[in-house]
């Protein structure tokens, strides 16, 4: 069947492929070693590098979606640099009487809360800004059209717009085209590595 034929096409362009690239490089010896744990390992590396590229999670200031200004309502750390070291200063009530004087400042302040005082960017932190906003909008683009893919894919509509053949013999074009794509770019990474081997064996 069309179907069975255009599986094997495809898990052959991929895994036959790695074979011969390996053998071609002299070093097969992962494909027996690690090829198992590669496996159940890939669906989730996958979602996990997407995650990590699109949210950018190794990057610390993340979380502050472009706010750069300091929010004095509460009070903050002050942090002053002492002895080549930062130093943080925070003002911290030593006993009860001193709490209750704080606690019922701050009930006044929050009663009567002041304008909030405007404040310049440099370049470097609205370019900065500009990226945080740049990637949050990415990030949220991403999710929707991943919402959409999956909901278009698993709609009656969509199954019935891409089967073609009766009961008997039905065959699915939307996952024709994936397998032969998979087996396509396989080839072409094979063409890639195979062109690389051939330059590296013959230069000088």
């Amino acid at each position: 069947e069309e179907k069975f034929r255009d599986i094997i096409i495809s898990m052959a362009a991929t895994y036959g492929l790695y074979l011969i690239s390996s053998l071609l490089y002299f070093e097969p010896w992962h494909m027996f070693t690690s090829f198992v744990q590669y496996m159940l390992w890939l669906p989730s590396s996958i979602n996990i590098l997407m995650v990590y590229a699109f949210c950018n999670t190794h990057d610390v200031s993340w979380g502050t979606k472009g706010d750069t200004a300091i929010a004095s309502g509460l009070g903050h750390a002050k942090i002053e640099k002492k002895d080549g070291k930062e130093v943080a200063h925070v003002n911290i009530a030593t006993d009860a009487e001193d709490a209750n004087k704080d606690y019922d400042a701050f009930i006044v302040e929050l009663k009567s809360p002041k304008p909030p005082a405007s404040t310049k960017r440099d370049a470097a932190t609205k370019r900065e800004d500009q990226n945080k906003i740049f990637r949050t909008t990415l990030v949220l683009a991403w999710m929707c059209s991943n919402m959409v893919l999956a909901m278009v894919i698993s709609s009656e509509w969509f199954a019935d717009a891409t089967t073609s053949g009766d009961d008997s013999g039905s065959h699915n074009d939307y996952l024709s085209f994936i397998f032969w794509s998979v087996a396509g770019l396989a080839a072409f990474r094979f063409i890639g590595s195979v062109w690389y081997r051939i330059r590296f064996m013959f230069h000088d």
